[in-house]
């Protein structure tokens, strides 16, 4: 079959090309990428590839549209002892463009993990909007907030409001329980 023949395949699906390469260097030096446009190009000319269907399963990617990632919804971390995360909004940026914000804090001294495990240095600190609830930003410092931040990430990218990280009934005893009592 030639490059030009379906073989059967759905009109709608997509289809990638497949060129082996082999793994030979010439007497001169060729960059990885030169040898496999050069491949490419070889393969082309004699026409010795057949389209190979995408598997099913990897379609919706495929298909999905460019998605913008907005960096100012990204979270951070600080692999220090104790850890520093943070997402969204900060608090300073806030005051200094002037905008009403809700801010609540809680200290790991008042959660139960942390006391069990004998460490409740830090805080867990959410930015919210005073008026609908949507979780603006937060903090968090002490053991595992790199993980504990992703609780903020996803309420900031998504819209997320206070409400719903109190509605999440996070297991007891967990530092996570932290994010829900700044969240109420």
């Amino acid at each position: 079959m030639g490059h030009g023949e379906r073989g059967g395949a759905d009109e709608a699906e997509c289809r990638i090309h497949v060129v082996h390469q082999e793994h030979r260097r010439d007497e001169e030096h060729v960059a990885p990428h030169e040898e496999a446009e050069q491949e490419a190009a070889r393969a082309l000319e004699q026409d010795n590839f057949r389209p190979a269907p995408l598997l099913p399963s990897l379609l919706p990617f495929v298909n999905r549209p460019h998605r913008h990632l907005d960096y100012d919804k990204a979270a951070s971390a600080i692999f220090t002892e104790p850890e520093i995360a943070d997402v969204g909004l900060a608090e300073a940026e806030a005051f200094a463009s002037g905008r009403k914000i809700r801010v609540t804090k809680v200290p790991f001294s008042a959660n139960a993990k942390a006391l069990i495990k004998g460490d409740p240095r830090g805080f867990v600190k959410i930015l919210s909007d005073p008026a609908t609830g949507v979780v603006l930003g937060g903090s968090i410092v002490g053991r595992n907030a790199a993980e504990l931040i992703s609780v903020l990430a996803v309420a900031v990218t998504n819209g997320l409001t206070t409400g719903d990280i109190v509605d999440s009934l996070l297991v007891h005893p967990t530092l996570s329980e932290s994010l829900a009592e700044a969240a109420s």
